[in-house]
């Protein structure tokens, strides 16, 4: 393994010091867009978007570093992302407008979003209808197809998950379709779009990409520092989503969809084998930090105007499955435990400071009838955790442990 600053050296300066870091930064502004006019208006504008990474910085096992002052290990991560997903159509006849937008970030998509809501049909009974208008195995089989059944066409495949959702309404007596439908008329246009103008070799670059560690940062070799030891992963998130829908016709449907999912992992350890000391004396400590912030915020609106049927949908999902983590020892049966001797305090510490804000509006005009839907939902189900196990903390001089998880 490497060695650092191993010369009993009496001119070192005292302020020497070890910095080991690793950054990544991504600023993404995207735009799908559609218009279309005729005897039949049909525009479909779709925005999908993958984001997987890995930033890891480390000194690892078999490494021996010293340092007169600090020892830094940092690993960073920066997101910034805008989507744009707008369609406008006009129709003498029918005017179908629908825009999708779909983002993956960290990892592979995990969804159920399943909702209800109370319909009322034109003889005024009122029925509980239930929708899941992203299941799980569809997103995922949209964002990463089966290499099975697209036979060595990853662009085909994709768009042919697009198709997925049926566009035939499932309880056409009542007079009015369901969201699953007008989903389903949006993601077939969208496909058309993807299939006409799409990279099946960029494409399928990015569905076969995997990420490997997310941010993370660590030790698991020996480390020694006259001042402070840090180790911290520090990853944001800044994402901004907007999908429009209009449409103008005898018959109109407009549909705005917008689906992001966020799968992060945010690590920093001391692996097990690793021995780590700060210097002697107060203030003199051992930080392990994760720590992870996002700000989710996204706008769904649709609307039609019609002298016959107008219908106006909007559904925007956010699902924040990330985790952070911060913690000393992995639990490696085959190596030993981590040591820390010496430190005034050892601090593992994992934090999250998420902030969601969803709006979907929109509706619907008409002569005849008009129907309007709108949903919008957010859930935080990810995991923030601190945690010390298989180790020996204090066996020479350490004032403090603390553990700390905030999320």
């Amino acid at each position: 393994g490497a060695l650092v600053n191993q010369k009993n050296d009496a001119g070192v300066h005292v302020d020497q010091s070890v910095n080991v870091s690793a950054a990544s930064e991504l600023d993404v502004f995207t735009v799908g867009g559609a218009l279309a006019g005729g005897k039949f208006g049909l525009a479909g504008g779709v925005d999908v978007g993958i984001v997987r990474h890995d930033t890891e910085a480390y000194i690892g096992g078999g490494a021996v570093v010293s340092a007169r002052r600090d020892v830094d290990v940092n690993s960073v991560a920066n997101r910034e992302i805008d989507s744009f997903a707008v369609s406008a159509g006009l129709g003498i006849g029918l005017a179908l407008t629908g825009s999708v937008s779909v983002w993956s970030i960290g990892s592979d998509q995990e969804i159920d979003s399943t909702y209800s809501y109370e319909e009322e049909d034109v003889d005024e009974e009122t029925t509980t209808q239930t929708e899941t208008p992203l299941e799980r195995d569809r997103v995922r089989n949209v964002l990463a197809p089966d290499e099975d059944t697209t036979e060595g066409d990853p662009l085909s495949g994709f768009a042919e998950n697009l198709r997925g959702y049926e566009d035939d309404d499932s309880a056409p007596d009542d007079d009015t379709p369901d969201n699953t439908a007008l989903l389903g008329e949006v993601t077939n246009l969208a496909a058309d779009r993807v299939e006409a103008r799409a990279s099946a070799t960029m494409l399928g670059d990015a569905l076969t990409a995997r990420p490997v560690g997310g941010t993370r940062a660590y030790i698991g070799g020996v480390v020694t520092a006259g001042n402070d030891v840090n180790v911290r992963g520090d990853e944001r998130l800044d994402f901004n989503v907007i999908v429009g829908s209009l449409a103008l016709g005898g018959n109109a449907v407009g549909v705005a969809v917008a689906v992001t999912t966020v799968d992060s992992v945010v690590e920093a350890y001391l692996a097990d084998g690793a021995r780590v000391n700060a210097g002697a004396g107060a203030g003199r400590n051992v930080l392990v930090r994760a720590n992870f912030e996002d700000d989710l915020r996204g706008m769904a609106i649709a609307g039609a105007l019609a002298k016959g049927v107008a219908i106006g949908a909007q559904v925007i999902v956010f699902e924040d499955n990330s985790v952070q983590s911060a913690h000393i020892g992995n639990s490696d049966a085959t190596k030993p435990a981590v040591v820390v001797d010496r430190a005034d305090t050892v601090t593992v510490e994992a934090t999250a400071d998420r902030v969601h804000d969803v709006f979907a509006t929109g509706g619907g005009l008409s002569l005849t009838a008009a129907i309007g839907a709108s949903v919008a939902f957010s859930t935080m189900d990810g995991t923030t955790q601190a945690y010390v196990t298989d180790a020996r903390i204090g066996q020479d001089d350490i004032d403090l442990v603390r553990l700390a998880a905030e999320g």
